[in-house]
């Protein structure tokens, strides 16, 4: 089996060769399958070096179906029944990992001050960036017949989600176990109140199946759920023990939004192994562009800000929506062993400013990486840390790189 790279793509996962090597698998070393999971929306990737590596992949599947049965949001799973309720005090049953979820969303929530919050569901939904919407507006340009929203509305709804930060229930909903049990209920004020687990699922999932490849003794595993990366152990060739290799694209291929797969525009790969995690967030997975009444077309993105209610680089100037060219494109962390902490993370970072994100970076002591459209700045990470930068010519597109020590 030669080496292999992992690519994180914006619009898929695909797994491939090393460019400069030849391609061989030896099916008797890895059990390997892809398959898709998720209604069919996201990839699912597994490498896994052990006796009882298909029984732990078809346990892999099992709990993954769990997880998407409780808060897929197209379908009338327990989470959208709990969005379209309100009801004060109504528990909906959900099970373990939903409850996980919404408790380790707490955490983090504590953890970024704030700006990792799941209740910004609602916004999503007026800015028509939730995964439903997205199935009629992603990556489209120019008109549609709908308008954007409303300012009163944007600050309307943000205050109810802010009104419950610094609560015992900080996104408005209260969890609860009991006899064996688990239920989620709104609290008093947070009727309209929506939750999303879209920024932590996946990071989560991943943890969950490299759990399962432990449990079942795999000792060389690599789980990939759509751009979150888990590894257990080394990467095992020939008996030789390496690294496995994750390649990061450029969320900007040709200039425009990536969408397919473009091999030639690695940014950098990473050479991981252990108990570790990559992980991408960026402003190219859900968006659309809108054309304004002065011809300027306005990206509206996935990611929202909490504090201000706006989707990732745009503001409000008292007269119409403008976005910053400047903000932030897509963050990368790497070096957590929690694939669902790197997932709030990066979403946290995400959302910042660009001095602001590489701060966050360095204050948590992040190993990884932050873009804009002109600059990167790598965090807690050396040239030497790359793996074969010059192969990629890792750089090219970029005004500024700058390698950022902690403090």
């Amino acid at each position: 089996m030669k080496r292999r790279i992992a690519s994180i793509t914006a619009a898929l996962i695909l797994v491939f060769c090393f460019l400069f090597t030849a391609c061989s698998l030896n099916k008797d070393e890895y059990f390997v399958r892809y398959t898709v999971i998720f209604n069919g929306a996201l990839p699912f990737y597994t490498m896994l070096l052990g006796a009882n590596a298909e029984t732990a992949y078809n346990e892999m599947l099992a709990e993954l179906e769990k997880i998407n049965a409780d808060i897929n949001l197209t379908v009338n799973s327990p989470l959208r029944i709990l969005n379209e309720s309100t009801e004060v005090g109504k528990k909906i049953e959900v099970n373990q990992h939903t409850y996980n979820l919404l408790r380790l969303s707490e955490t983090f929530h504590a953890d970024t001050d704030g700006y990792f919050n799941i209740a910004v569901q609602g916004l999503s939904e007026l800015w028509r960036v939730d995964s439903r919407s997205s199935f009629l507006f992603h990556g489209v340009y120019g008109t549609h017949n709908f308008a954007l929203p409303d300012l009163i509305e944007i600050e309307r709804q943000r205050d109810i989600l802010l009104s419950f930060s610094n609560t015992d229930t900080p996104f408005g909903i209260k969890a609860t176990n009991q006899d064996g049990k688990f239920y989620l209920e709104k609290v008093y004020g947070a009727q309209e109140i929506k939750i999303d687990f879209g920024a932590i699922a996946k990071g989560y999932a991943a943890d969950i199946c490299i759990e399962i490849a432990k449990k079942h003794e795999i000792s060389s595993a690599l789980v990939d759920v759509a751009s979150e990366f888990r590894v257990y152990g080394h990467f095992v060739e020939n008996g030789i023990q390496t690294g496995f290799i994750i390649g990061i694209d450029h969320p900007r291929p040709d200039g425009n939004r990536a969408w397919l797969f473009s091999p030639d525009k690695i940014v950098f790969a990473l050479e991981i192994y252990g108990d570790n995690s990559v992980v991408v967030s960026g402003d190219y997975q859900r968006y659309y562009h809108y054309l304004l009444p002065n011809e300027t077309l306005l990206p509206v993105c996935h990611l929202i800000n909490p504090f201000t209610g706006m989707p990732l680089g745009i503001t409000h100037n008292g007269e119409t929506f403008v976005y910053n060219k400047n903000s932030v494109i897509s963050t990368v962390i790497t070096g957590l062993p929690s694939a669902a902490k790197a997932d709030a993370f990066t979403t946290a970072a995400g959302v910042k400013s660009f001095e602001d994100s590489k701060a966050f970076f360095i204050q948590n002591r992040i190993q990884g990486a932050v873009m804009t459209g002109q600059n990167i700045a790598f965090i807690g990470l050396t040239e030497s840390d790359l793996y074969r930068a010059e192969v990629y010519n890792a750089f090219r597109d970029f005004d500024t790189v700058l390698f950022l020590e902690f403090a």
